[in-house]
């Protein structure tokens, strides 16, 4: 079974269980669900690490579903799995966007493209009070895939 499968299984299996023990009706309760979202424009560069920018759309999207499940337009989907006094920490998962040869300048030209990927990975957050250290590591979910070529 691949990690995206078993991320997924996890995941998935994390919507249907219980908060607290309790009757078989309490089980079968859907989580409560939470979602914000709208339009939005981003000023972002070119290509990872370029100078020159460009106005793009970005849409925004945040929510939740039950205490274990988080997600968002700019940290992917979290599946939280540990939450002590402050401390959270899960699996994650997002989306990196490619980026064309033809995005970069002539110099970079040699560098090729880089495709758009799904990711997975884990995450760990710690807040006090109005404070908050977020720390989150991602790798490609299909690993040894080869660089775009325009």
């Amino acid at each position: 079974m691949t990690l995206g499968k078993i991320f997924l299984a996890l995941l998935l299996a994390g919507t249907c269980l219980p908060a607290r023990a309790g009757s078989l009706s309490d089980a079968l309760v859907m989580p409560d669900i939470e979602l914000s979202a709208g339009p939005g424009i981003v000023l972002a560069p070119h290509y990872p690490g370029g100078a020159g920018s460009h106005l793009q759309p970005f849409p925004y999207v945040d929510g939740h579903i039950g205490d274990a499940i988080s997600f968002d337009s700019q940290d992917g989907v979290r599946l939280s799995l540990l939450k002590v006094e402050g401390l959270e920490a899960g699996l994650a998962a997002g989306y990196r966007a490619g980026r064309a040869t033809g995005d970069l300048p002539a110099k970079l030209q040699g560098l090729h493209g880089v495709e758009e990927a799904f990711t997975l990975g884990a995450f760990a957050s710690y807040s006090i009070g109005p404070f908050s250290l977020d720390i989150q590591g991602l790798r490609d979910a299909v690993p040894g895939r080869r660089r775009l070529m325009l």
